[in-house]
């Protein structure tokens, strides 16, 4: 590896872990003595040029998106257990045929004793931070932890269990969570696909760019209010509403539904620093 290559790849390895440092909860979440708790860290970087897809699951904590600066990619991430677990955090890498595959998982030992864990031990957690070569599109996927991404070129599928979902993206969206709530910023209106949010009892934020070509079909049983005309239809047994927001020529179709939170469309006036 050059000179070049091992700054960009140190450079790259300081903003992941600053922005993952700065997401993790560290003590304040996990309780007791600073002392009882290990925080290790890790940091991974790619060797494929030519990355198109990043797939990354984590069921232990928050997950960070950011755009690399270099064609590779790269990942850091804080791991905080208990000193007295036995099970370890590990993230797992493979780079396959332009694919970025992440895992990150708590190995179990051969001869784990689940007696041995206590209330304290369940708040283990990793939270990971990537950044995504230009033009690579992405797939997140965790369970209670919040899904952020901003700056990224290509596509996104976000899906949480019961976190936040917060994207400033140009690419298209496929955002899905239960009990979280979804922030969208849609900075282009030149989408690959249609995009789909969905959420059970989360609020709907979405920020359209000025040229956006889509049809907008909202539902829920929560207040809609928007900055575009909207045709609302409610019928009288039912309690969940719809709206249709034809906009520009309305090109895409774009679902938008959550069963009880509230649904927000608003017109991006100009384009948020990341």
């Amino acid at each position: 590896m050059t000179k070049n290559s091992n700054l960009h790849s140190f450079l790259a390895f300081l903003v992941v872990l600053i922005v993952t440092l700065a997401s993790s909860p560290l003590s304040a979440e996990t309780g007791g003595a600073l002392g009882d708790w290990k925080i290790d860290t890790f940091r991974w970087t790619g060797t494929t040029d030519a990355v198109k897809l990043v797939e990354v699951h984590n069921p232990h904590g928050n997950l960070r998106f950011r755009k690399a600066e270099y064609s590779q990619a790269f990942a850091s991430a804080a791991i905080q257990r208990h000193k007295d677990d036995p099970r370890l955090g590990d993230i797992r890498v493979v780079e396959q045929d332009g694919k970025v595959t992440i895992d990150v998982v708590f190995d179990t030992p051969e001869d784990f004793d689940p007696a041995v864990l206590t209330d304290e031990m369940a708040k283990r957690r990793i939270d990971l931070t990537v950044l995504i070569p230009a033009g690579a599109h992405l797939n997140a996927r965790t369970e209670d932890g919040e899904i952020e991404a901003k700056g990224l070129d290509g596509d996104v599928s976000a899906t949480s269990t019961a976190g936040d979902i917060v994207l400033s993206i140009r690419g298209s969206l496929e955002a899905r969570t239960d009990r979280g709530a979804v922030k969208a910023v849609l900075k282009s209106a030149d989408w690959r696909k249609s995009p789909v949010i969905e959420t059970t009892t989360g609020e709907i934020v979405v920020w359209l760019h000025a040229d956006a070509d889509t049809t907008i079909q909202a539902q829920t049983a929560g207040w809609i209010t928007t900055d575009y005309s909207i045709d609302i239809t409610s019928p009288s047994t039912a309690t969940t509403k719809t709206a249709v927001a034809k906009i520009g020529h309305g090109k895409h179709p774009f679902p938008i539904h959550s069963t009880k939170g509230n649904i927000r469309l608003s017109r991006l006036q100009s384009l948020p620093a990341e």
